[in-house]
């Protein structure tokens, strides 16, 4: 098990992708075609995929996905492909696929540094269906929009506005003063502006079903991510509080709205609670934002991650309790830890070879600057300071944000209010899908991509707390 980030999870396998040089073919112009299956490795199952085209000058090309795990568009390197074999070789990580095709399957090994697993793959794209992902035409006007960030950065983004249905014509609900907003923030890591994730646009999902129901938002590209500029600052939990800062002001200086609101999902819910603390919001929607601190939520991530891979309780809780003493060692800023000696006196000396392989490397997985930034923060100050409505939403199965935990801590520290609603969804995971175990790995099997218990709650509570 490996260290979980709020949204972006990092998984339990080393991505099986890597950026490739193309090399060429020895097979002239294919017609277009896919292959997909599922590659068993140990208790996980992989999906990879293989798309075949040509290009203009009839050169045959290879791209490979692993959709479990959120990589698309890999460049592989085609060494054979007939009417009843094929073979793919992605170097960088020492792999390859050779098979004999058969009717509607091809059926071969996948080798990867010195390992051999079978793999069936079928004929055909991956099938993927989100049903709830919005289709245009839409009621509603959108319209790209950029703001600058305090450092000049440009993010681009799309403001949504309700529509109110008139004698059969679509007409804007922008009346001075009256119409609400929220800007989006998404979870940790570089994420477009409908969030996307295994293909679910969760955001988009959002903006859609509050505009049909009155409601404006917008939804913005992190720095770095979609058609937002990059810049060159180191990117932690106040860089990314200080753009969602920016497109508040923004929204602000369009004189367009009434009462302006954040809603944030994992990293995004703490970011509202820091914009509301500072009197920057009208009204948040914390979605599985967390309550308790960074140091926290890690550890209990990975005790839930590695409770249900079936590690026994004594594993876990020596892997867990060696975690939460360096992380306080990392929050200290000490620069040499001696490994050994930490698990000795965690009592985790004995932890299995796979997980004591996976802890060294944690000391690097700390150092960055968001990561940093989020061990060190405690969001029981904020909280106490906000005066703003808070409706806070988690999901009972969230082994990413911790529903009981999170939910007790902001109910302790924020200060009493009509207008605060905290509510834990029975069923559903961090990402508010209807789930069996609540683990990232089923976040791409799930076609849900939001629950409308979830959509409708928050549309009443903006209309109810917001004037709209």
């Amino acid at each position: 098990m490996i260290l979980l980030r709020i949204k972006n999870v990092l998984l339990p396998m080393a991505v099986m992708a890597a950026f490739i040089s193309v090399a060429c073919g020895n097979v002239r112009a294919q017609t277009v075609d896919s292959w997909h299956g599922k590659l068993s490795v140990g208790p996980t199952e992989l999906t990879v995929v293989f798309h075949f085209s040509t290009d203009a000058a009839g050169q045959l090309q290879c791209t490979m996905d692993s959709p479990d795990q959120n990589v698309k568009g890999i460049p592989a390197q085609v060494a054979y492909l007939s009417a009843d074999s094929m073979s793919v070789r992605v170097p960088a990580i020492g792999a390859s696929f050779a098979g004999r095709i058969e009717g509607g399957n091809v059926t071969g090994t996948f080798l990867q540094n010195g390992y051999a697993f079978s793999l069936v793959m079928a004929r055909g794209a991956l099938e993927i269906n989100r049903p709830q992902t919005p289709k245009a035409p839409f009621p509603y006007p959108t319209e790209e929009v950029v703001f600058v960030a305090s450092d000049g950065v440009r993010l681009s983004g799309t403001l949504t506005m309700p529509a109110t249905v008139q004698t059969g014509t679509v007409q804007t609900a922008t009346a001075v003063n009256q119409t609400p907003v929220v800007l989006m923030v998404s979870g940790s890591g570089q994420q477009d502006r409908d969030e996307t994730l295994f293909d679910h646009k969760p955001f988009m999902v959002i903006a859609d079903f509050l505009a049909r129901n009155g409601i404006a938002s917008l939804r913005y590209d992190d720095r770095g991510a979609g058609r937002s500029e990059r810049g060159t600052v180191n990117m932690t939990l106040q860089s990314n509080k200080a753009d969602a800062a920016a497109g508040l002001a923004y929204l602000r200086s369009t004189g367009q709205f009434g009462k302006i609101g954040v809603l944030g999902h994992s990293e995004g819910g703490r970011i509202a609670a820091m914009l509301a603390a500072e009197g920057a919001a009208d009204f948040i929607v914390s979605l599985a934002g967390p309550g308790v601190s960074g140091k926290r939520i890690l550890v209990e991530q990975n005790r839930k991650g590695l409770s249900g891979t079936g590690f026994p309780d004594t594993v876990v809780s020596a892997y867990c309790n060696a975690m939460a003493r360096l992380i306080d060692l990392k929050i200290q800023g000490t620069s040499s830890i001696a490994m050994d000696k930490l698990l000795a006196d965690a009592g985790a000396e004995n932890l299995p070879e796979s997980l004591k392989t996976n802890f060294q490397a944690l000391p690097k997985a700390l150092e960055n600057s968001w990561m940093i930034s989020f061990i060190q923060d405690d969001p029981a100050m904020d909280l106490q300071k906000i005066h703003a409505p808070v409706m806070a939403l988690f999901g009972e199965k969230d082994i990413q944000v911790p529903a009981m935990m999170n939910k007790e801590a902001m109910q302790s520290h924020l200060p009493a209010s009509p207008g605060n609603l905290l509510k834990i969804y029975p069923g559903l995971n961090h990402l508010f899908q209807h789930a069996e175990t609540g683990m990232p790995a089923e976040y791409n099997t799930i076609e849900e991509t939001i629950s409308p218990e979830v959509l409708r709650d928050m549309a009443d509570w903006i209309k109810g707390n917001a004037g709209g």
